[in-house]
């Protein structure tokens, strides 16, 4: 059986590198191991039906080369087949990838996708859109919305729309219901849907998440004085943000969005629209993922 990488050409980070290096990296990291490979830049347009063709073209895994959106974009039309999934991160942030244990560095992560393990996990539906790590609204999602029209990609510029966003997005109104439950009406800053454990850039926003325990968590935030930034960032990136008196938790099958206004969303890290009411719900065991054969038994038994 072989292998197919699909390769996002606009992804900053490959038009730097260059395509054809990457393609060659990857042709001869498969040739010295005596396995099959096929590679294509990505075509949104025909991705539906690659996948679909792939089980006659004897294809058996494939690896997504971009950042979250691009992951977003083939893994959920891999969702309910019998093919394989994985992601060799060359974006931003690369939330889904970290949490599943890819290396950032292109020639370890090629290496890491030789003799990977396959796991059933699970994936997430947020209003019409499906997801494989997190999904949202509020604050998160305006940073989404300016990150997407900056020329400049990074965790610098990442930086800035998130500290632009903490001086300016205000708190809402909005409902939200845990398993047909009432958790929190007002003062919300930001609502994170989690499969996965972060946002990107190893900002666990949900460390105890997990892909393979049929749950979805549902991370509500309020907005943190700017006395307490410092102290919860640490938090963010240390897996401590559980213990935040900013931040609270549900673990939930299903939940439901209610706010005043239709509009702006993200899934993956992609900005999207969606209407007043929003449902969420967890997939089980959806998705055939493929995790590198070099993982340690405890980060196995994180994912």
């Amino acid at each position: 059986m072989s292998t197919l990488f699909l390769i996002n050409p606009h992804s900053a980070k490959i038009r730097k590198i260059g395509f054809h290096t990457i393609e060659k990296l990857i042709y001869r990291t498969y040739m010295n191991a005596g396995k099959p490979v096929e590679i294509r830049k990505i075509e949104f347009e025909k991705l539906g039906q690659w996948i679909q063709d792939a089980p006659a073209e004897n294809i058996q895994n494939i690896f997504a080369v971009g950042g979250d959106g691009t992951a977003n974009s083939i893994g959920i039309k891999i969702i309910d087949t019998p093919l394989n999934f994985g992601v060799i991160p060359m974006g931003s942030g690369n939330g889904f990838a970290r949490t599943i244990g890819f290396s950032t560095n292109l020639r370890l992560a090629v290496k890491q996708s030789l003799n990977p393990q396959v796991i059933k996990a699970d994936t997430g539906v947020f209003g019409s859109h499906k997801f494989i790590n997190v999904a949202g609204v509020g604050a998160d999602t305006e940073v989404v919305s300016l990150f997407r029209h900056s020329k400049i990609r990074g965790i610098w510029s990442y930086i800035y729309y998130a500290t632009k966003v903490f001086f300016t997005y205000p708190v809402q109104d909005i409902e939200i219901y845990a398993d047909d439950m009432l958790v929190k009406s007002d003062n919300i800053w930001s609502v994170s849907i989690m499969n996965g454990t972060q946002w990107g850039y190893d900002a666990r926003i949900s460390p105890e998440a997990s892909l393979t325990d049929g749950k979805l968590e549902l991370i509500i935030m309020k907005k943190i004085p700017i006395t307490r930034v410092f102290q919860e960032i640490l938090k963010l990136y240390n897996g401590n943000i559980v213990h935040s008196a900013y931040v609270s938790i549900y673990p939930c099958k299903k939940l439901r969005i209610v706010r005043k206004n239709e509009g702006a969303a993200q899934i993956d890290g992609e900005y999207i629209e969606e209407g007043k009411s929003i449902d969420a719900a967890i997939h089980e065991k959806s998705l055939n993922l493929l995790l590198p054969s070099t993982l340690t038994a405890d980060k196995k038994a994180s994912i």
